[in-house]
């Protein structure tokens, strides 16, 4: 399996390039290719992480009624993903099929996303797939469609529509997912040449402790199940400092090209607000990867644009910040991740 990534991946990169210096690309070929990243994604195996959790999910509700399967309190998930394994488990009791209806449907918001907002969707995926694509669509079924949903959401026309969609994803994949609806409020302050001064200062606000949200309704029950885990304990100061340098790094971008591209602004708001969740909430992991994370799905999407938006002179080094960005989010999670380095460490995988 290791193999197979590091084909997936080498093809995204070099038919990023191809697209780049040629201008145009074969659209059935990169679909053909996102149809073999589909078919991993869906027949992946034990070896992956949260396949045995969701395994015995969609097992332990197969045995039960519907009111039972989505009240039962033992039962990690939302009542909507409850709802999806109960009626999945009438049709097949092998938890295959809700791999395949979950990474179908997350490629599916990828390509509707590029699709309706006239995104590329092959300097996206370069983003997207060591990202996301094998992060959260080989481990994180339910976190891959939420995070997508929230895209989504946010580049809806109207804020009523983001936060219908945003309810659903709540309601569906990810409850904490309706806190993104704060990427919605864009204050004209963050348009600014000078608003980079803010992103320091962000940088240096004090963390929330876990003590203090104990008493928080849902959230302190939830991390009640983390106490004492690695998932309380801070987070590296490197990925900290990454998002401030992102953070900047994009913020000096799209004020060189703002004009009023609406997905543009939509898209940047929702990563400077990933940026603040994760400086607030630094020292709780499991708080700031998923409120932060759920916002910087925007990433691939945001970088794509902005490609598309600086000037012929600077779109070069632009791309090649891209290319190399890419590179080191690959390496970085091969080396880095216990259940990626496994397929290259046993090989068979």
């Amino acid at each position: 399996m290791g193999i197979i990534l590091v084909a997936l991946y080498v093809f995204a990169f070099l038919f990023a390039i191809k697209v780049k210096f040629s201008s145009s690309y074969n659209q059935k070929l990169f679909y053909l290719y996102l149809s073999a990243c589909y078919v991993v994604a869906a027949l992946r195996d034990s070896s992956f992480p949260d396949y045995e959790e969701y395994a015995n999910i969609y097992k332990s509700i197969s045995s039960l009624s519907f009111w039972e399967a989505i009240t039962s309190q033992d039962i990690h998930g939302e009542i909507g993903f409850k709802t999806i394994n109960w009626l999945l488990s009438c049709i097949s009791d092998d938890v295959t099929i809700l791999m395949i209806i979950f990474s179908g449907f997350s490629l599916f918001l990828f390509y509707k996303i590029c699709y309706q907002y006239s995104i590329n969707p092959v300097y996206a995926w370069l983003v997207y797939f060591p990202y996301s694509f094998m992060l959260k669509d080989l481990a994180q079924i339910r976190n891959a469609v939420a995070s997508l949903l929230v895209v989504y959401a946010l580049l809806s026309l109207t804020k009523i529509r983001s936060f219908l969609i945003l309810i659903i994803a709540s309601v569906f994949f990810q409850k904490y997912t309706i806190t993104s609806i704060i990427a919605t409020y864009k204050p004209k302050i963050i348009y600014k040449n000078y608003f980079w001064i803010f992103i320091v200062l962000m940088f240096f606000i004090p963390s929330v402790n876990i003590e203090q949200l104990q008493g928080v309704p849902v959230i302190g029950f939830d991390l009640s199940r983390y106490i004492n885990s690695e998932y309380v304990i801070g987070n590296s100061i490197f990925q900290k400092f990454k998002m401030l340098v992102l953070a900047l790094f994009v913020s000096v971008c799209f004020i060189r090209v703002i004009n009023n591209d609406r997905r543009l602004k939509s898209l940047y708001v929702a990563f400077i607000g990933a940026y603040f969740y994760y400086c607030l909430f630094f020292n709780i992991p499991i708080i700031s990867q998923r409120l932060g994370g759920y916002l910087s799905s925007v990433e691939p999407f945001l970088f794509a644009l902005l490609l598309e938006k600086v000037s012929k002179r600077n779109s070069i080094l632009f791309f090649i910040f891209i290319l190399l960005l890419s590179f080191f989010y690959f390496m970085f999670n091969i080396f880095s991740r216990d259940f990626l380095k496994g397929l290259f460490v046993y090989g068979t995988q």
